[in-house]
């Protein structure tokens, strides 16, 4: 993927510049343009952060998958054009309209003029060709037309190969010495890290019941009692009408997504709580609150054998869904507000520290299962139960008041 030289917006080392042969600009000009297209190429790539899925396969594939966010993508590009306007003169803005390469415009993906266009107005899968000429991505990216689009790299030895798929259609490209500069971000060293991106991408893409794919049976049990004695406190405190709005929003958010359509039914009829379908987070906060935080472990692992994985994905999705898909937009788990670093790695497990700002590092545990590393535990077990001892404290006085007084003698 050589970038041309013909091509307005160059990337060396993985930063981009403007080819300066390509206009009249002054010295000043020309610096102030370079570092604005580089924090414009910082704040694209991270926000496209935010909407990919990674993965490796068997066979050592790193697979990234991009989603499209359009409407994020429309404000970045917006306030570089803001910034750009204000440091060259109208004639050079014009010309910057015309020639920034800020996406790939895909015409090296077409065969020709009379390519076959689909329903959509775009090309079908078989007017793809898998040749070098691909370019891109430009500054922001792939044209949005192309999304989800998915890019595989594999090592090979001190070689890569890459491929793009795009509208079902793989481009594949043979093996090369090192990675084109553009598409160095994509491909890092596989490990725990991978489980940090993804859930931070199943949130911002709202794809909820995915979550569960990135936690291990243990995590997702303990990120339910975390949200159901959060909730919990949450509604004690409200007053009466902001606990029904609250559960009202909730039913809203829940009735959009058919994959709750069945716990939401449960919940109408009475036969489950919200979020909580077949699953006794009471009793196995009860069990938290008073177990020593060596056995933590062993205790999620004794709750998670009397549930199917289907049962704990829905309420983990339930819950992920209810309160940070603004019902309570106060409720932001800990790994969207942090960075994690300190990455330590021993066999099939690791653990790292989430630091956020104006709070104690976090640890974080994590355990590789069938090739794919997820998140073991966020927080110590010491700090897991001194969240739940409030509510276990709640609830073993519901469980006293419901017990019948002796009679009497």
């Amino acid at each position: 993927m050589p970038t041309s030289t013909e091509q307005a917006i160059v990337f060396e080392d993985a930063a981009p510049r403007l080819n300066a042969g390509l206009f009249k600009l002054t010295d000043e000009q020309l610096a102030t343009v370079n570092t604005i297209l580089k924090e414009t190429h910082t704040r694209y790539l991270n926000e496209e952060a935010k909407h990919v899925i990674v993965s490796v396969d068997s066979n050592g594939v790193q697979t990234t998958e991009i989603r499209a966010f359009a409407d994020q993508l429309r404000a970045i590009e917006n306030e570089m054009w803001t910034k750009l306007d204000d440091a060259v003169p109208v004639e050079i803005q014009s010309e910057f309209r015309m020639k920034l390469n800020l996406y790939d415009d895909g015409a090296p993906f077409i065969k020709s003029s009379a390519a076959s266009p689909s329903a959509s107005g775009y090309p079908t899968a078989r007017d793809w060709i898998p040749e070098s000429e691909l370019r891109g991505p430009g500054l922001l990216g792939w044209n949005s037309r192309y999304f989800p689009l998915t890019i595989g790299i594999s090592r090979s030895g001190r070689w890569f190969e890459y491929s793009l798929r795009i509208d079902n259609a793989v481009i594949a490209k043979k093996p090369v010495p090192e990675l084109p500069t553009e598409l160095r971000h994509y491909y890092r060293e596989p490990g725990p890290w991978m489980a940090v991106a993804n859930v931070r991408a199943a949130y911002t893409m709202q794809q909820w019941t995915k979550l569960a794919d990135y936690f291990t049976q243990e995590a997702i049990l303990r990120e339910l009692v975390i949200a159901n004695a959060y909730g919990e406190q949450q509604t004690q405190d409200w007053s009466d009408r902001r606990s029904e709005e609250f559960y009202t929003r909730v039913q809203d958010l829940v009735a959009r997504h058919s994959e709750f359509s069945a716990v939401l039914k449960a919940v109408e009829s009475g036969e489950s709580s919200i979020g909580l379908p077949e699953i006794d987070v009471d009793n196995l906060i009860l069990q938290l609150a008073k177990c020593p935080p060596q056995d933590v472990d062993a205790v999620l692992s004794a709750a998670i054998q009397h549930h199917s994985r289907t049962d704990v994905r829905v309420a983990f999705g339930m819950f992920a869904l209810c309160l940070t898909a603004s019902a309570e937009p106060k409720f932001q788990p800990e790994l969207l507000r942090g960075e994690v670093s300190s990455y330590s790695e021993t066999g099939d497990t690791a653990t790292a520290t989430l630091t956020i700002p104006n709070e104690p590092p976090v640890p974080i545990r994590f355990k590789r299962e069938n090739g794919q590393w997820k998140i073991d535990a966020v927080g110590s077990n010491e700090r897991l139960i001194e969240r739940v001892k409030p509510l276990a404290e709640k609830l073993e006085k519901e469980k006293a008041a419901k017990e019948p007084e002796p009679a009497a003698k």
